[in-house]
């Protein structure tokens, strides 16, 4: 199948596409440059929903050649062009899948009648979408066993949004561990040095200087939020063997992820306790490789993704008119 990826949310489209074509589809990503990876083919940016719009335009011929359509971060209300497309192309497998914010707030909701398949990166959305299905954010597992350090231990939190992933509960928490102010750690890295760890807060760099810095990390802290759902950064962390901590639901998961829970009430208590158990973090570390293997694996969930494909391929619904 020749597939085109539109937008790079979490990297997510980068690491399917890879995939997708390590299976032998031809999968490319429509992408600007501040979507992480660099894109296969540059969507023009322009500001607003016109600008967005036009840029699309702009690729309309890599739409055309494409057989799967598969946009990213749904589909806003000036996002027009999508129900022409739609129209234009009946053949083509229109695919939407949602990767948080964009669907809790709704914004990103629009048009969705006219998609052969919704995707949905964590569970805590798929109520919010009838007829939705959660595919789990593909990630590599690292082989072998992870290293932690051998002095003051390093605890990473890597926030897209401060105000979503709760940095600054993190902050008032590291705080009461004796942590003092924030420095320049390089470009896109702040740390704050505590009596017992050292806090990278990492932000603005690309995934691989992200990935890099994460592993060289002990604790891993993903967010502090109600949304339900533990975020890409956990599952990273655990394929690297790291501990990852997040606030999420269990009952959300089966099974459940050996991620260390935590809420703002007790995320300073938890990162002491966390901080004095050093010996329990290679057998949490390697627990959560073995559940990112079976959950998360990038060759199983693109496989998964491209069955999808072809099933919507194979029996189109009737769409509107």
């Amino acid at each position: 199948m020749q597939i085109l990826h539109v937008h790079n949310i979490a990297n997510v489209a980068r690491v399917l596409a890879d995939f997708q074509n390590k299976m032998g589809h031809d999968a490319r990503v429509l992408a600007d440059r501040d979507e992480l990876a660099n894109p296969d083919i540059l969507l023009p940016r322009k500001s607003g929903p016109i600008g967005d719009q036009l840029g699309l335009l702009w690729r309309l011929q890599s739409i055309r050649r494409s057989d799967v359509l598969h946009v990213h971060g749904g589909i806003w209300r000036g996002q027009v062009l999508w129900p022409v497309i739609r129209r234009l192309f009946p053949d083509k497998t229109l695919v939407i899948h949602l990767h948080g914010s964009e669907t809790r707030t709704g914004k990103g909701l629009h048009y969705r009648a006219y998609a052969d398949l919704i995707f949905c990166s964590t569970p805590d959305l798929v109520p919010r979408v009838p007829g939705s299905r959660w595919v789990p954010n593909p990630v590599v597992v690292m082989p072998g066993e992870a290293g932690f350090t051998d002095g003051k231990p390093v605890i990473g939190h890597f926030p897209t949004n401060r105000r979503l992933k709760g940095t600054e509960h993190l902050l008032k928490s590291f705080a009461e561990l004796g942590g003092r102010e924030v420095s320049v750690g390089g470009p896109g890295i702040s740390k704050v040095e505590g009596t017992d760890a050292t806090l990278l807060i990492v932000e603005g760099v690309s995934h691989e200087k992200a990935l890099a810095v994460m592993a060289g990390c002990d604790l891993v802290v993903d967010q502090v939020n109600e949304f339900g759902a533990y975020g890409l950064v956990s599952a990273e962390a655990m394929a690297l063997g790291k501990v990852a901590m997040s606030s999420y639901d269990p009952s959300l998961y089966a099974p459940v992820p050996p991620i260390v829970n935590v809420r703002v009430r007790t995320l300073a208590g938890v990162l002491r306790e966390s901080l004095r158990a050093r010996d329990t973090w290679p057998e949490i570390g390697g627990r959560g490789k073995e559940y990112v293997g079976r959950v998360h694996e990038a060759r199983k969930v693109t496989e998964e993704v491209v069955k999808a494909y072809e099933a919507a391929r194979d029996s189109h619904e009737e769409r509107p008119d």
